[in-house]
C-alpha cells in the first residue's frame, strides 16, 4: 500500500490503516458500542465503507489499544476477532480464526470455543462479523435450530466473555428477523453508517497524501494536490450525482454532519477516482496532482462509468462471450456478489478450467480489475474462488451482460436474415438461368422450323423472361420481408423476456417494501417503492418496445404475403405466354381439364400467347387464402394460316399457400362471382 495512498474499489485492510481518514467519529462510536454492548448491529448502504471502517478503523484502533494495555497493565483486557468468510460453514471458519488466537485447535460449539479462548487469553473477546448479508446468501435455509444460527444464538444468549458486532447491508437488514425470536431485541442497539460528508471526504483525499509523504524518505520530494482538484472531485462524486441518493434515516445514524441535509460523497467512487488520478500522475512522473488531469480524463463520472468498459474492452470476442456466461453466476438478482470456484464457473461457461483461469487472471489484475480472488474453502475441496470486486459493480456487470447478449442475438438474427436473403437470391438466380436455358432451346427449335417468325418469337420470349425476372425479384423481396419479420419477432421476444425479468424485480421490491412497512421501516419502504416505480417504468418500456416490434413484424409478413401473390400471378402469365403446360401446372396445380385441352389447342395454332392481367381488387387476407379480381386479356400470335384469337374477360383468381408456404392458384372463376 505504501506505493499509493488510495485503495480504488478494494476496502481498506488493517495493514492500510495509516491511510484511512475521515471516519474518526464513527470509529469511536462503533468501538465504544462494541466494548459496552453484548450485541451491536452496524448497517448502511452498499458501498458506504463498512468493511473499511471496521478493519482499518475499529479493529486497528482496538488492537493498538489492547497492545498498550498489555504493555502498561500486563493484560490486553480484550482481543479483536474479525470474520467475513461466509461461503463455507461459518462454524468451521470462525472456529479456525479463534484457534489462531491461541495457536491451537479449539473444540466444541461456538460458545464453548469462545469461553476456551477468552480463558486462555484472560480477556474479553470482541467478535466482528462483517458482510453478514453473505451469510444469508450462502445459507438461506438455516434456522435457529441448526447450523451456525443455532450456535450463534447460544453464544449471544449465554454468559460468555464476548461481545458481537454484526455488519450488514441496509437492504438485508430485514433478514435479521430470522433471529428475532431467539435473540430478543437483536436490533435494540443498531448503528447506521452514512456516506462521508464534505469535510470528512476532504480529509479522505488530502490526509492520505500527507501520510504518504511522512512514510517516504526525507530526501524524496513530497507529493502535493491542487485545492481546485479537491473541490472538483468532491463536487463530482457527491451522492445523487453518481448514483441515487441514500434515504435519510436518522435513527442510530453514525454521522459527522451537523444536520441530515448536508451533502454527502460516494465513498467507493471517491477512492476509484483518486486512484485513477494518482496512477495517471505517477505514470507522467508528476509530483503534483493537477485538476487538468481530471478534466483530461473526462471528469469523475467518465472515470467511474468507463471502469468496467475499460476492463471488458481488453477482451477478445470469445473471452467476452465466456465472461457474459459467468457474470450471471457472480451476481445475484438482488445485485449481491457471490463467489464461485474456477471449476464451477468453467462448468457454467462450458469451457475448460485452464482456459477460464487465464480469463479470470486478466479480469482480476491491473488497474481496471473487476474480479478478486477469494481464499479456498477450509476443507481444500474447491480451490481458489472468484467474486466481483465490489457490490457497486453488480448493476454494471449485469447491464454489460444484458447488452452483450442482446448484441449477440441481434447479430445472429441479422446474419440469419442475410443468409436467407442470399440463398433466396441464389435460388432465384438459378431458376432464372434454368428458365433462360429453356427459352433458348425453344428459340433454337423455332429458328429451325420457322425462321420467318424469329423476330416475333424473340419479342414474346423477352417479355416472358422479364416476367420471370420480376417473379424472381418478388421472390427475393418475399424472403427479405420474411427474414426481417423473423428478426423483429426475435427482438420482440428479447424485449418481452427483459420485461419479464424486470417484472420479477418489481414483484420482489414491492414485497420487500410491504415487509418493511409492516416492520415500521417507512424510509426503507419509501426507498423500495421508488425503486419499484423505476422497475415498473422499465417493464412498461420493454413491453411497449415488444409490442411495437411485433407490429412491425406483422407488417413485414403482410408485405411478404403480398409479394407472394404477385409472384404467383406473374408465373401464371409467364406460363401462358410460353404455352408451357408444366409451368402452368406448377402455379395452378388444379388446372381444369377444359383449360388443359384449350392450352393444347393453342399450342397447335399459336406460336405464343399474350396474356395481360390487371388486378382490380383483392379480398382481405383470411389465413392462407385470398381472392384477386382481375381484368385479363388473352391474345394468340397465330402460326401461318391460322386466324388470330383475342378476347378479354373478368376473372376471380382464388389463391392459397401450399405445404411449402408458397402462393399458388387454387381456382379461377369466370365470370366474376356476385358480390
Amino acid at each position: 500500500m505504501n506505493d499509493r495512498p488510495y485503495t480504488g474499489l478494494m476496502p481498506f485492510s488493517e495493514r492500510q490503516a495509516p491511510f484511512f481518514f475521515g471516519r474518526d467519529g464513527e470509529r469511536k462510536i462503533v468501538a465504544a458500542n462494541l466494548l459496552a454492548s453484548p450485541l451491536t448491529v452496524l448497517y448502511g448502504p452498499s458501498g458506504v465503507g463498512k468493511s473499511s471502517l471496521l478493519n482499518a478503523g475499529v479493529a486497528s484502533h482496538l488492537r493498538r489499544l489492547a497492545q498498550r494495555n498489555q504493555e502498561e497493565f500486563g493484560s490486553p483486557e480484550f482481543s479483536v476477532i474479525v470474520f467475513s468468510a461466509w461461503r463455507d460453514d461459518p462454524r468451521c471458519g470462525l472456529g479456525r480464526v479463534l484457534g489462531q488466537q491461541v495457536s491451537e485447535d479449539v473444540p466444541g460449539r461456538l460458545a464453548e470455543k469462545l469461553d476456551w479462548v477468552s480463558s486462555r487469553l484472560e480477556c474479553d473477546l470482541l467478535v466482528i462479523l462483517d458482510q453478514f448479508e453473505e451469510y444469508f446468501l450462502y445459507h438461506p435455509n438455516e434456522d435457529c435450530q441448526s447450523g451456525f444460527a443455532r450456535e450463534f444464538v447460544e453464544a449471544v444468549n449465554d454468559s460468555v466473555r464476548a461481545s458481537f458486532l454484526i455488519s450488514i447491508r441496509e437492504d438485508s437488514l430485514a433478514k435479521l428477523d430470522r433471529f428475532e425470536d431467539a435473540i430478543p431485541g437483536i436490533l435494540g442497539n443498531r448503528l447506521r453508517v452514512d456516506h462521508l460528508n464534505l469535510d470528512a471526504a476532504r480529509e479522505a483525499i488530502t490526509k492520505p497524501i500527507e501520510q504518504f509523504n511522512r512514510l517516504r524518505s526525507p530526501d524524496a520530494p513530497p507529493v502535493t494536490i491542487e485545492d481546485a482538484l479537491v473541490t472538483k472531485v468532491l463536487r463530482q462524486v457527491a451522492t445523487g450525482r453518481m448514483v441515487r441518493a441514500v434515504s435519510d434515516d436518522t435513527l442510530g445514524r453514525l454521522s459527522n454532519a451537523p444536520h441530515p441535509g448536508d451533502e454527502r460523497v460516494e465513498t467507493p467512487y471517491l477512492q476509484l477516482v483518486m486512484t485513477r488520478l494518482w496512477n495517471e500522475e505517477q505514470r507522467a512522473g508528476s509530483r503534483v496532482m493537477h485538476v487538468e488531469t481530471l478534466k483530461r480524463l473526462g471528469g469523475a463520472e467518465k472515470i467511474v462509468g468507463t471502469h468496467l468498459d475499460a476492463a471488458m474492452s481488453s477482451l477478445t470476442p470469445s473471452e467476452s462471450e465466456v465472461a457474459a456466461r459467468i457474470f450471471n453466476h457472480l451476481v445475484t438478482p438482488s445485485r449481491t456478489k457471490i463467489a464461485h470456484s474456477i471449476a464451477d464457473l468453467a462448468n457454467y461457461a462450458g469451457v475448460t478450467p485452464d482456459a477460464l483461469a487465464l480469463l479470470l487472471q486478466k479480469l482480476s489484475t491491473g488497474e481496471n480489475r473487476i474480479l478478486v480472488p477469494v481464499a479456498p474453502s477450509l476443507d481444500g475441496t474447491t480451490g481458489v474462488r472468484y467474486q466481483i470486486l465490489h457490490d457497486i459493480l453488480a448493476s454494471s456487470v449485469l447491464e454489460w451482460r444484458t447488452r452483450h447478449v442482446q448484441g449477440r442475438q441481434r447479430a445472429e438474427a441479422e446474419a440469419k436474415a442475410e443468409e436467407q436473403r442470399r440463398r433466396a437470391e441464389q435460388e432465384a438466380l438459378a431458376r432464372t438461368r434454368l428458365r433462360k436455358l429453356s427459352v433458348l432451346l425453344l428459340m433454337m427449335v423455332i429458328v429451325a422450323t420457322a425462321s420467318a417468325l424469329i423476330a416475333g418469337l424473340q419479342m414474346r420470349t423477352a417479355e416472358a423472361r422479364q416476367l420471370e425476372a420480376e417473379a424472381a425479384t418478388l421472390e427475393a423481396e418475399t424472403a427479405k420481408h420474411t427474414a426481417e419479420a423473423r428478426r423483429l419477432e426475435l427482438e420482440a421476444a428479447v424485449k418481452a423476456r427483459t420485461a419479464a425479468e424486470r417484472s420479477s424485480d418489481l414483484n420482489r421490491l414491492e414485497a420487500e417494501a410491504a415487509r418493511a412497512e409492516l416492520r415500521g421501516a417507512l424510509e426503507q419502504a419509501k426507498d423500495l417503492r421508488q425503486r419499484a416505480a423505476e422497475a415498473k417504468t422499465q417493464v412498461d418500456t420493454a413491453k411497449a418496445a415488444s409490442v411495437a416490434l411485433s407490429r412491425e413484424a406483422q407488417k413485414e409478413r403482410k408485405s411478404a404475403g403480398s409479394d407472394g401473390i404477385d409472384r404467383a400471378l406473374a408465373r401464371y402469365q409467364a406460363a401462358y405466354r410460353t404455352l408451357d403446360l408444366d409451368a402452368l401446372l406448377a402455379v395452378y396445380p388444379r388446372l381444369p381439364n377444359d383449360r388443359r385441352k384449350h392450352l393444347k389447342q393453342l399450342r397447335s395454332v399459336c406460336t405464343a400467347y399474350d396474356v395481360t392481367l390487371s388486378v382490380q381488387r383483392r379480398s382481405p387476407s383470411a389465413g392462407d387464402a385470398v381472392m384477386a379480381e382481375a381484368e385479363t386479356s388473352y391474345q394468340c400470335v397465330p402460326k401461318a394460316g391460322s386466324p388470330p384469337q383475342a378476347f378479354q374477360r373478368s376473372e376471380a383468381f382464388w389463391l392459397r399457400k401450399d405445404a411449402n408456404g408458397a402462393w399458388i392458384i387454387d381456382n379461377i372463376s369466370t365470370p366474376l362471382p356476385r358480390r
